[in-house]
């Protein structure tokens, strides 16, 4: 079974799911209609109940509820990367709707509290409208299933022209942990819960929603890894929780040698984050803060994987930034000029003392140009060069 990937019918543009709404494709029936149609054959109810008994636990910090079912480990395959498996999607769409620009289909509940559903039976729908207030990263999930119990979980998006978008489902066996974690806009989501074998027995869901997101996310595993160009980059990213992980990877097009450290963007101590690189069979520990690391004698097409994190010891800061720098490397300064206005009258070599007037004149403007070359004597982009010049007296 495993985890399943958005179940859309074309991804990039507002669409119905197919596995919910699979008459929307040849037909005007809404996607109110059909979750529906959905719901009654499997709860012989009305679409905004549930036959499950709910309750609402204590508020509780979103950290407290993600965090113990977060880890990071050494594998770099897609397959074991955390305790909940997880699935993910970007995908993102300009008609989002806006807050309370549509009615629920099902019963509101709040964003990061931890709820408890029990008496679901055997075959059993349940679903729950939650509302996202900001361009975030939303991790949806169910836990603590009882033994020989097994739950489905998909996330579904209210659009604005009211069809549902499928966002994704986490259908691992047996009584494991389903999460999905997507990058979401402000408005109307749903979890929809599917019993496929139960007894009755309570488990506890929630949404936690995050809006301390940096630009690159979702980065948060292997998969998702954000691919970088080929040029030398300067990155400027955030940890959003204790459980946010940054991928990043550089691939050496022509083999030429790659370059890559990290730092705190105001210069001060990098403790906080922990910095990893992939060396083709575990995640070996790099020092941050000044330690400048370069690969060379690399084959062509070498990709370069790290990663960032938080360091336990430390509390999370979304607000302080670190920069990653990565990417080919200086190896050679191929050109330099220095030029001035062209309307400066020089004094010619071959003045003498003897010369009546010899004019002195000044530049103003000097434009200096430098082109820089990676290992392989390819122009590089992205480096910074510094123009050092002094003063006589």
């Amino acid at each position: 079974m495993g985890i399943k990937s958005s179940n859309s019918i074309e991804i990039g543009a507002i669409q119905a799911p197919v596995s919910m709404l699979s008459a929307v494709e040849n037909s005007n029936i809404t996607a109110k209609e059909s979750l529906k149609k959905e719901r009654n054959k499997k709860l012989k109810n009305k679409p905004t109940k549930s036959d499950g008994q709910i309750y609402q636990a204590e508020l509780m910090n979103p950290e407290d509820i993600v965090a113990p079912y977060q880890a990071v480990n050494n594998s770099l395959s897609v397959t074991n990367e955390s305790v909940i498996s997880v699935a993910y999607s970007t995908l993102e769409t300009a008609q989002s709707p806006s807050l309370m620009s549509v009615t629920p289909f099902c019963t509101t509940l709040s964003i990061d509290t931890l709820y408890t559903l029990s008496n679901t039976v055997t075959g059993g729908a349940y679903c729950f409208h939650f509302q996202v207030p900001a361009r975030s990263k939303t991790s949806v999930f169910l836990i603590n299933q009882a033994v020989n119990n097994d739950m489905r979980l998909t996330l579904y998006r209210h659009e604005a022209d009211n069809t549902l978008t499928n966002l994704g489902q986490s259908d691992n066996p047996g009584n494991g942990n389903e999460q999905i974690i997507a990058l979401t806009e402000a408005g109307d989501y749903y979890w929809y819960m599917e019993a496929i074998d139960v007894d009755g027995s309570s488990f506890n869901f929630a949404a936690v929603v995050n809006n301390a997101i940096d630009d690159y996310e979702l980065n948060d595993t292997p998969s998702l890894s954000t691919a970088l160009p080929d040029r030398f980059n300067k990155i400027t990213a955030s940890m959003d929780s204790s459980s946010d992980i940054d991928y990043f990877n550089f691939t050496a097009v022509r083999g030429q040698d790659i370059r890559f450290l990290l730092n705190a963007e105001d210069g001060g101590d990098s403790d906080e984050w922990l910095f990893d690189y992939y060396n083709g069979s575990n995640w070996a520990r790099l020092g941050t803060g000044g330690n400048d690391y370069v690969l060379n004698g690399i084959p062509v097409g070498y990709t370069l994987h790290v990663r960032v994190y938080p360091n336990a010891s430390y509390t999370v800061n979304p607000n302080r930034n670190y920069q990653l720098s990565i990417g080919s490397t200086v190896r050679q300064l191929t050109y330099s000029s220095v030029e001035g206005e062209n309307t400066v009258l020089r004094v010619p070599l071959s003045a003498t003392y003897e010369t009546t007037y010899l004019t002195t004149q000044a530049y103003r403007d000097l434009t200096w140009s430098v082109r820089l070359a990676d290992s392989t004597g390819a122009a590089l982009e992205g480096e910074t060069v510094n123009f050092i010049y002094k003063l006589n007296g």
